[in-house]
């Protein structure tokens, strides 16, 4: 009876291996999805902006190119790709490159920007207008775009255009200074300052409160030897960040160039005082005192900036602490 039950049990044992055996198995390999290989290419591609930045072009080549291996439809590296060959001065491989990656993604539109920069880097100023209007018709509130096309235009003396694409521009992003900046510069390349002065002095009123915009006029004043309102927009900054080393430096430089030598000193020891590790106040002063005459004083002022480097790197070889 024993052998009899043993049997059976064997019998049933052996009927269950089989049909566990001729059971489909579930398998613990995954199926890689389009998220996992825009994940996995990110990390080249980080390690090849990071070497970009650091100005290694061959090491950021490698690792783009590592990372459009793994997502051949990776429009940012690619867009990379195409600039360190520019930084590379390989232009023809630059414009392939971005010629190549509008067919990657018919609708973006940073391939047709970055031809129309680099189309006028190259005063092809035909092919950049095409690219241009092209990336536009995709996109008609690309900033950059109408800004090259300003540019452009600015260089083909058609003022009337270049206002008119700048002026787009500022209707999309009204607070990009850089576009502000660039219509009175549009009228100073026009040899038109009177309009680049009465421009700026309006964005003035407009914002007040806008250094950027304070600083341009100022430095248009300057330039234009229009040295007494350019002291006024720097007395105006100096009112509103005393502690700016860099406005007391203007400011001393336009009393120098007006013969104002007091003044001036003034405002460099002010600036001299503000940023003591800075060797510029030094350099100024130095420059002030020899158009005085003062050559002795000058020299001094000269070799302190040196003994200044002397004593930083004595700190830094004692421990890096400046006493």
């Amino acid at each position: 009876m024993k052998n009899v039950f043993l049997n059976k049990f064997y019998l049933m044992l052996c009927i269950g291996l089989i049909i566990i055996g001729c059971t489909p198995q579930q398998t613990t390999t995954t199926t890689t999805t389009g998220i996992d290989i825009e994940k996995e290419a990110q990390i080249p591609y980080s390690f090849g902006l990071e070497y970009y930045k650091q100005g290694n072009y061959d090491a950021a080549l490698e690792k783009f190119l590592e990372a459009i291996k793994i997502n051949p439809k990776y429009v940012a590296a690619f867009m990379m790709l195409a600039k360190c060959h520019e930084a590379k001065a390989d232009y023809y491989a630059a414009e392939t490159t971005y010629i190549h990656t509008k067919k990657v993604d018919t609708k973006d539109t940073r391939p047709y920007e970055g031809l129309g920069a680099l189309y006028t880097r190259l005063k092809r100023y035909g092919e950049a207008i095409a690219n241009y209007e092209t990336g536009l018709m995709l996109d008609s509130t690309n900033v950059e775009m109408l800004n090259g096309l300003g540019f452009i235009y600015m260089k083909l003396k058609d003022v009337n255009k270049s206002i008119y694409y700048y002026n787009r521009s500022l209707q999309i992003d009204p607070e990009k200074v850089e576009t502000m900046f660039a219509i009175a510069t549009v009228y100073l390349e026009n040899n038109e300052p009177e309009k680049a002065i009465a421009y700026l002095e309006d964005l003035v009123v407009k914002k007040p409160k806008n250094t950027d915009v304070r600083i341009k006029l100022a430095e248009t004043y300057t330039d234009l030897k229009q040295y007494e309102k350019a002291a006024e927009q720097y007395r105006f900054l100096i009112e509103q960040d005393p502690n700016n080393y860099n406005f007391h430096l203007s400011l001393g430089a336009i009393y120098q160039w007006q013969k104002k030598y007091k003044t001036a000193e003034e405002e460099y020891l002010k600036a001299k005082e503000l940023a003591p590790d800075k060797s510029a106040p030094l350099f100024r002063l130095a420059d002030l005192y020899i158009s005085q005459g003062k050559y002795g004083t000058a020299e001094d002022y000269v070799h302190r900036p040196w003994r200044l480097i002397q004593g930083m790197h004595t700190a830094i070889i004692s421990g890096g602490t400046l006493i």
